[in-house]
């Protein structure tokens, strides 16, 4: 009676450990991108919104002459399955992001004082022209993150409180000409940065 107890609760455990091992390995199973599984950011949101390492700005205060640098010391891109852990959906799929950090020389300390720009994906369940994209700007210092904008199948949209302009062009103090603009306004009392309260984005700028 005890060899068949014993043999029954053998044979369970190895069901068991069979059927967790499957349900495991199912988990972890990659996922080979190819391009009509992978989802891309939209080219005029990267072309916006993303920059290489190395890539950097010189700028001057227009009320007081300071001039001071801003630079990208860490960037990558990729192309790469969703966690479904994360997600619990589009796992499917493979989509691109980015991420890369900014800072400047009032936060030249690398591992406290600098700003995260990335891709906040929101994966769909179906391959659709519809995916959505959001730009997320993180600052460590504050400990907070600032959401700016989304671009669902090529196009933007606003965010709550945000109003969204596309111009054709600005001309700078210095008569320099910008075109294709998108401006992003927060009206006064936003809950958000006041130096993002009102910015240009044109491309590769």
């Amino acid at each position: 009676m005890k060899n068949k107890i014993l043999n029954l609760l053998l044979c369970c455990g190895m069901l068991c450990l069979q059927h967790c091992q499957c349900k495991k390995n199912d988990a972890v199973t990659p996922i080979a991108c190819t391009s009509s599984n992978s989802v891309l950011v939209p080219q005029d949101m990267k072309d916006r919104f993303y920059f290489k390492e190395g890539t950097y700005w010189v700028y001057k205060n227009i009320n007081t002459n300071e001039i001071d640098s801003m630079w990208v010391w860490r960037s990558t891109i990729a192309i790469a399955p969703v966690d479904p852990k994360v997600y619990g959906t589009g796992f499917n799929k493979c989509y691109e992001s980015f991420i890369y950090k900014v800072k400047n020389l009032a936060t030249v300390d690398a591992d406290k004082y600098y700003t995260d720009i990335r891709i906040n994906l929101h994966p769909m369940k179906e391959l659709s022209n519809n995916e959505l994209f959001g730009i997320d700007d993180f600052y460590l210092l504050e400990q907070s993150t600032n959401y700016r904008v989304e671009n669902r199948g090529g196009i933007y949209e606003n965010q709550e409180g945000e109003t969204m302009i596309m111009m054709d062009s600005i001309i700078t103090q210095n008569n320099i000409v910008y075109k294709n603009i998108l401006r992003l306004y927060y009206p006064t009392g936003t809950q958000t940065f006041d130096y993002l309260l009102d910015t240009y984005y044109a491309k590769n700028i």
